[in-house]
């Protein structure tokens, strides 16, 4: 016997089957989304995108640092600009900060610093006005180009428009760096050193060490002034400080990619930290021989030997003992400047007795002697005659 089943409506079963559905699309949904979550944690576990994260995560703490620092310095800065410019000199001079500076330094009335501040208030006054000159022509060359015309480097080669606009912005730069007041700092420091800092501009710090140990005359003292100088105007104090924190932020990330445990991640710190060494001598290096070059000029200008000048690395040699030039140097040796700076005087003084305006030159760096020797004669309180007669007795007729 069969027993009969009644039907049931199918409008009865709509809802038990739409809810079935719906269940059923919303646990495949969940399903799919574990599947997804558990998959991007699977990658992220990968030991390639760790590194990668980690790398990420230095990069981002190493800028947040640095913002946090800068923010802090411009405050101090604000608050007490006195104390911070002495904090950056004691920081450039190695002095401990709880030192007074003033005991590490000359004081600005002591014969020696006159005697350098003499020499270098001079260049600084050349280096101004070769700086300005040297804007004024190209500004003049960009008009040139720009009414059709052709201006040709010293190879006989075309420059164009965008060449000048960067050189112009360049000579733009170097005369702003050049404005306001500068200062010889004098350290009584026994070590043979100059230099100039990204950190306490306008300042040309020199050791007296330098000018006693090598007894420098003052064309050699003036070589060396204006070899730092060089470096203010070609921007090599700003360019150094970029480069070497691109250095170290590269070190630091290529240091988060190794086990931090281990031979293999000490010899790799080792490597990393030469390698670094290596590209900044060899970057600090070109700029030695950049400022070797212009300084020479700007001693030139301003009327000192720079034949004898340049004889300054004799001394130096030899106070390095003969040292040569080695990979991590920051500076070529004395010995390789040398070569090339007399090679560059003995250029230069041909240039100029084959060149017309050599005359003129003769006179005008008389004159600017004179005047020198005035100034320098009426801040001692010399009258007139005296001025005169010493500046006649000291200067050369020209030829």
């Amino acid at each position: 016997m069969f027993r009969s089943v009644s039907r049931v409506p199918v409008r009865h079963l709509r809802p038990l089957l739409g809810r079935q559905i719906r269940f059923a699309a919303t646990a495949s949904k969940e399903e799919a989304a574990k599947k997804a979550s558990f998959g991007l944690l699977s990658f992220l576990r990968l030991p390639n995108v760790q590194r990668v994260i980690r790398m990420g995560r230095i990069v981002v703490v190493t800028i947040m640092v640095y913002q946090v620092g800068y923010q802090n310095g411009m405050v101090h800065f604000a608050q007490d600009p006195a104390q911070v410019e002495d904090e950056m000199m004691k920081m450039s001079l190695g002095i401990p900060a709880n030192d007074n500076i003033k005991d590490h330094i000359h004081n600005e009335n002591s014969p020696l610093h006159k005697h350098v501040s003499k020499i270098g208030n001079r260049l600084i006054g050349v280096a101004r006005e070769h700086c300005d000159n040297q804007l004024k022509n190209t500004k003049a060359m960009i008009q040139t180009v720009r009414s059709g015309g052709e201006i040709k480097n010293p190879n006989q080669e075309p420059i164009n428009l965008n060449q000048l606009l960067e050189l112009e912005a360049m000579w733009a730069r170097a005369v702003k760096r050049l404005e306001g007041k500068w200062t010889i700092v004098l350290s009584r420091s026994p070590e043979i050193n100059a230099f100039v800092s990204g950190v306490s501009p306008r300042k040309i710090f020199v050791y007296e060490g330098l000018i006693r140990k090598l007894d420098l005359s003052e064309d050699e003292l003036a070589m060396i002034l204006g070899h730092e100088l060089s470096h203010v105007i070609l921007g090599h104090t700003e360019e150094q400080v970029p480069v070497t924190a691109i250095i170290l932020g590269t070190q630091l990330v290529m240091m988060s990619l190794v086990d931090p445990l281990g031979l293999g991640s000490f010899i790799f710190d080792q490597f990393v930290s030469q390698m670094g060494k290596y590209m900044t001598a060899s970057y600090s290096r070109a700029h030695e021989h950049d400022a070797d070059e212009l300084g020479l000029l700007l001693t030139s200008m301003a009327c000192f030997d720079i034949a004898a000048g340049a004889l300054v690395h004799d001394k130096l040699d030899h106070a390095s003992g003969h040292r040569e030039t080695q990979l991590t140097d920051t500076h070529p040796s004395s010995m390789e400047r040398k070569i090339i700076l007399a090679e560059l005087a003995r250029a230069h003084e041909t240039d100029r007795l084959t060149n017309p305006a050599y005359s003129q030159f003769q006179r005008d760096c008389i004159r600017k002697k004179e005047d020198w020797t005035a100034s320098l004669l009426a801040l001692s309180g010399l009258d007139k005659a005296t001025k005169l007669r010493t500046a006649s007795k000291t200067e050369k007729k020209p030829e």
